[in-house]
């Protein structure tokens, strides 16, 4: 599998919360975030991991180039846009075209073993793209889903959905299964509409007719404050 980790933001919520280096490099369970994810993703075996980088956070390129000298398989994009959707396109287009990807936002936090199983859910399947979901609410921007009860999304919400009882309403936990079409999709939508918010791209999956899953990844915590910090280690560390 390839991977691709989606660091092109600035980290200003958490900056202007007191924390002095660069969100990527904030340690969880003795690691910075973006070494855990590295790690998980090195140990599935994973092809590439492909990180995109926001090109002011120097710091964050002498760990990676440092983390490069035993995970050969990593790559660095530089990139200059803070928008998720860009550095989404501009990551997939450093990656073999023909190829399914994972990408996963630099500050989500999620158990390994609940990333394993996604994994191998999305690697066995046909989907247009698998979205990683959660009913763990801390995200102040968070991007609600509503999913039938046999897996399929069927709406994006930027507000808690009001809808029929049968449908689940969950969480974005900012991890993206994506197959070969809804990565040019993507990079499509980024070269087009240069305003096009994440969010905006999964609703044109479901627009377009792709088939579009959800897959519960447990607590998953996005880390854009002091307290979101203090709450995935108080979930995640090892004692």
């Amino acid at each position: 599998m390839h991977y691709l980790i989606l660091a092109g933001g600035n980290g200003s919520r958490l900056a202007n919360d007191g924390v002095s280096i660069p969100k990527p490099l904030v340690e969880l369970d003795g690691k910075p975030m973006i070494g855990r994810l590295i790690d998980i993703f090195d140990s599935l075996g994973a092809e590439s991991i492909t990180v995109v980088l926001n090109f002011t956070m120097e710091m964050v390129f002498d760990y990676l180039y440092e983390k490069q000298s035993y995970v050969g398989q990593l790559r660095i994009v530089p990139v200059s846009t803070t928008s998720p959707l860009i550095s989404l396109a501009l990551g997939s287009l450093a990656i073999s075209p023909g190829e399914k990807i994972i990408a996963v936002t630099v500050d989500s936090v999620f158990q390994e073993t609940e990333f394993a199983a996604f994994v191998t859910r999305f690697e066995s399947s046909n989907t247009g793209a698998l979205m990683g979901v959660t009913d763990f609410l801390d995200d102040e921007k968070a991007l609600f889903l509503t999913v039938s009860p046999d897996g399929a999304v069927t709406g994006f919400h930027d507000n808690y959905p009001s809808c029929e009882t049968s449908l689940l309403r969950v969480v974005s936990g900012g991890v993206y299964g994506l197959s070969v079409h809804a990565r040019r999709q993507a990079e499509h939508l980024a070269r087009e509409r240069h305003d096009c918010r994440l969010r905006d791209f999964q609703r044109s999956l479901l627009r377009s007719g792709y088939s579009v899953e959800a897959f519960p990844l447990g607590t998953v915590v996005d880390v854009d404050r002091v307290t979101d910090l203090q709450t995935a280690r108080k979930i995640f560390n090892r004692p």
